[in-house]
């Protein structure tokens, strides 16, 4: 794979998670910035696991790091199992900044972004993967669409690192879908 480079910078003070919230497994991407994009310099792939085992993993590895997190929007909803708390509101009481939005982007539009940071139509890769995450490698090999359709094969078991990429990827470099287009003057009301 091309997009595949070691990283031999220096890590920097900022990095960003792309997290999907799962049990088995809870995934997450880590990334650093570059001129052009992005870079995963790691990954964290917890089987049967937890919000809290996550965030305590990344904080470890990373402590002197700021972390600004793309997490799943379904992070939002309470879970009793987290005396009440989000998943969101477990990522900030380990210090990260979260960026999720309110509800979840539209799967092909997560696809899409990440695809042209992979290759955009110039032959641009901006997207590159350091070795060392080898998980997210094998899915970026792996992870296809279900026969005859544009739905991702959730059945692969490549869905979760998918989605932790996607979140962040969209989240920093989201394909912007153009507007309509205004003809004729516009009139605006306050109410």
């Amino acid at each position: 794979m091309a997009n595949v480079k070691p990283y031999k910078q220096s890590v920097p003070r900022t990095l960003y998670v792309g997290i999907d919230f799962n049990v088995d497994p809870i995934s997450s991407i880590i990334f650093a910035k570059t001129e052009s994009g992005l870079h995963a310099i790691d990954e964290i792939i917890l089987p049967n696991s937890n919000t809290e085992e996550l965030s305590r993993a990344i904080m470890e590895r990373y402590s002197a790091n700021h972390i600004i997190a793309f997490p799943d929007p379904a992070g939002r909803q309470r879970r009793t199992s987290a005396s009440g708390k989000t998943d969101i509101i477990i990522l900030q009481d380990y210090g990260m900044v979260v960026k999720a939005p309110r509800a979840h982007p539209p799967v092909k539009d997560r696809i899409n972004s990440v695809n042209r940071m992979l290759c955009d139509a110039d032959g641009n890769r901006r997207l590159l993967v350091d070795p060392c995450c080898k998980r997210t490698i094998e899915m970026f090999q792996k992870f296809q669409y279900k026969s005859g359709t544009s739905l991702p094969d959730k059945n692969s078991g490549f869905d979760h690192v998918a989605d932790a990429c996607g979140y962040a990827v969209h989240g920093l470099f989201a394909i912007k879908r153009p507007g309509p287009e205004v003809t004729g003057p516009q009139v605006f009301t306050h109410m």
